[in-house]
């Protein structure tokens, strides 16, 4: 094996020899000939040709939209601390290779010479734990050449990744989903295309990956994006609009009209500008592909370290919101039983569906998606129905311009920072794009629409209620007479599905990472030691309880929807989208960034650090002291 692995920092390497025009698959150019127009290649792992795109249908099908967006809901994962030492989430260092090649020759599996270990795009982790790699598994990929125009299958080009083949699907050979992604640029050769499927016992979606040559003969190994611009769009604006926008009405309630206008757009174009950031470190490198890859290569495994410890913190604070929401709206309408009685429910409810597979769970979330905007149309005609305050837009409750208690402003800016936390899988959904070179433009329609469902919502329910509204608008709604009972059944309805979409997918992460801290993704194949393997499984299905349980103890504890909100906002979101980016930004092009532009956005990341820190103590502050003030 070489001693430089031709993938690492930026998995790229200079070919060395002349190449085979019939491996030039989907260019247009022979590196040694004159232009040429070989028929377009494709590849499926099955050895048939894909399907061609007249029949699938259009790009932006339902299909595909459908395709994409499951893609989406498995981008956000949290590294095991086992994992931590990993650059790449895709690709791995020479290091793990020679790991890997030595516990595959120790088990007689087919493996490739060391020369042609270096065209290997991806490191197979299917493989037995050992005590040197407890790893949780990841993708493999396999590749085998589709024959082009009807060829023979022994007339095809040898395949040196067929021992792979074998090795890793067996019999059952695995047809990759038809795609539709873009040529390269003018001048670059595919060499390479194949979907990289994950192991068993991994509920992930596969991704495509791709090899290719540029005209300069450099050649590059990236995930291959295949989500248009209009798909981007929409999984951008599902991951930013959820239920915290219940609560800004609360959030102009605590600052008055003038600052919290003020501030939600402030943190809107903050977190706007740092998202843009993100796509330029991951420029840095193609084959960075997460959020923790990013922090990896700017501070090495203790970013990636703060990083799955930051994403593990906001993905229980968000299923500790969603059942705080559930349960106060049902307590509303329905009071024969207690708020902590709804709540126990919520675990009866919610676990049974944490056992669902990704491809279930992200077709169900987007009622999740769709429940958040009922919730803004039955806010608005519940406004325009009633003729008389409270809750009537038509006699509007009296409003302040300026905040009446100044300690409550710090509540503020945690609720203002929680519509704008989707940077956790700004990077994937980056590297998913067809045409990367659309992503500004995709994130500025994305905050355009995210920005007027919530700003409509906080102007609706400030209007409606004013000082009077309560941690979450649809709660004063329920509270308040007036409104016909079948929009306050509806209004429930919705309410009660957003968990029921999104907790699970929020659990999802934090299983699959305790199934790797625990050992757990793989079962004992001794049939001799029954007892094991049945204490394993037990341990294997009762994470998903525990998770949910966790969930449930925590909102009977800390039962405050508008403190729960700020606290996440004010910490984990300022953190993860504003100092998190502009500090990887700074690490990865140190020394390229003009001064000014170096000191502005020091000053950015002072200024959130410090009102950050301040939001997350009055967190927890008692009510007294937020009343009174310290001195009274």
């Amino acid at each position: 094996m070489s001693a430089q692995n031709p993938y690492q920092h930026g998995h790229r390497k200079q070919r060395s020899n002349s190449t085979n025009p019939s491996t030039h698959y989907g260019s247009t150019r022979s590196p040694n000939a004159a232009e040429v127009t070989p028929p377009r290649r494709r590849f499926s792992l099955s050895g048939h040709l894909s399907v061609p795109q007249s029949i699938i249908g259009k790009i932006n099908s339902l299909e595909h939209f459908a395709s994409s967006y499951s893609r989406a809901q498995s981008f956000l994962g949290i590294d095991p601390p086992s994992d931590l030492d990993r650059d790449r989430t895709f690709f791995v260092d020479e290091n793990d290779t020679a790991v890997a090649g030595d516990e595959e020759q120790q088990q007689g599996l087919d493996v490739l010479p060391n020369e042609l270990n270096e065209e290997n795009l991806l490191e197979s982790w299917r493989r037995p734990s050992t005590g040197r790699d407890s790893r949780r598994h990841s993708f493999a990929p396999v590749f085998e050449e589709d024959s082009s125009g009807g060829e023979a299958e022994t007339e095809r080009p040898p395949n040196e990744f067929s021992g792979l083949l074998h090795h890793h699907v067996g019999s059952d050979l695995h047809r990759r989903r038809p795609s539709y992604l873009p040529p390269p640029e003018q001048g670059a050769i595919i060499l390479r295309e194949a979907e990289a499927l994950p192991t068993e016992g991994v509920d992930a979606e596969p991704v495509i990956l791709r090899e290719i040559e540029d005209k300069n003969g450099q050649i590059t190994t990236t995930v291959a994006g295949q989500s248009t611009g209009p798909q981007t769009v929409f999984n951008s604006v599902n991951v930013l609009v959820g239920i915290g926008m219940l609560s800004l009405s609360l959030g102009f309630n605590y600052t008055g009209w003038v600052l919290g206008f003020v501030f939600f757009i402030s943190s809107a174009l903050v977190t706007y500008y740092s998202a843009k950031l993100l796509a330029k470190c991951m420029d840095t490198d193609p084959a960075l592909v997460t959020y923790a890859d990013i922090a990896y290569a700017a501070y090495g495994p203790r970013g990636r370290a703060v990083t799955s410890m930051l994403f593990t913190i906001e993905l229980t604070g968000a299923g500790v919101s969603m059942i705080i929401l559930f349960a106060d709206s049902l307590n509303a309408l329905f009071p024969q039983f207690t708020i902590t009685q709804y709540k126990i429910m919520s675990f009866f409810i919610l676990t049974p569906l944490c056992f669902l597979p990704l491809s279930i769970l992200s077709i169900s979330s987007i009622l999740g998606i769709t429940s958040t905007l009922g919730l803004v149309l039955i806010i608005l005609i519940d406004g325009l129905i009633k003729p008389d305050a409270p809750g009537s837009l038509i006699s509007p409750m009296p409003s302040t311009l300026w905040p009446r208690n100044w300690m409550t402003v710090p509540f503020s800016i945690g609720i203002f920072m929680s519509p704008w936390g989707g940077h956790a899988v700004f990077p994937n959904i980056y590297r998913d794009m067809r045409h990367p070179s659309k992503y500004t433009a995709c994130l500025t329609t994305t905050y355009y629409v995210t920005f007027l469902i919530d700003i409509s919502t906080a102007i609706l329910g400030f209007l409606m209620f004013g000082v009077e509204v309560s941690d979450e608008v649809s709660t004063s709604i329920l509270l308040t007479q007036g409104y016909p009972a079948s929009l306050g059944l509806l209004m429930t309805a919705l309410i009660a599905i957003i968990p029921i979409a999104k907790t699970p997918l929020s659990v999802r992460p934090i299983v699959s990472t305790l199934d790797a801290v625990f050992n757990l993704h793989e079962l004992p194949e001794d049939a001799e030691i029954p007892r094991k393997v049945d204490w394993k499984k037990l341990a294997r299905y009762a994470l998903r309880p525990l998770v949910v349980g966790l969930n449930v103890y925590l909102a009977i504890i800390y039962p405050s929807f508008d403190r729960i909100i700020g606290l996440l906002g004010s910490s984990m979101i300022t953190t993860i989208c504003v100092v998190g980016p502009i500090t990887f930004f700074h690490k990865l092009y140190y020394g390229r960034i003009p001064k000014y532009q170096f000191w502005i956005e020091n000053l950015l990341v002072f200024i959130f650090t410090v009102i950050g820190v301040i939001g997350t103590i009055w967190c927890f502050l008692p009510e007294e002291i937020v009343a009174k003030g310290f001195f009274a």
